[in-house]
């Protein structure tokens, strides 16, 4: 078995409202994730927290797809960055 664990967070002037608008905006549209992959969102104290994880079997497909949905999710707050400055 292979675990895999991409963890990004994003922190936002201390600016709680701007973070949970942030969160709202990056929810995941696929509520069901690929088959041993768990992916969770929230908001802790000053930061939007995002997390990937895997748990199965070594896989280059595994890997390409965590990468894939971390590629997204940056491109989002990217986005949302862009927008707002």
């Amino acid at each position: 078995m292979f675990t895999l664990r991409i963890v990004i967070k994003v922190y936002l002037r201390n600016d709680l409202k701007l973070i949970e608008a942030f969160h709202k905006a990056t929810l995941p549209d696929d509520a069901n994730p690929p088959a041993n992959f768990t992916i969770t969102h929230e908001v802790r104290g000053g930061e939007a927290v995002f997390t990937i994880s895997y748990n199965g079997p070594t896989t280059s497909e595994a890997v390409r797809t965590a990468v894939s949905t971390a590629e997204e999710i940056l491109r989002l707050y990217r986005m949302l960055l862009e927008t707002l400055t």
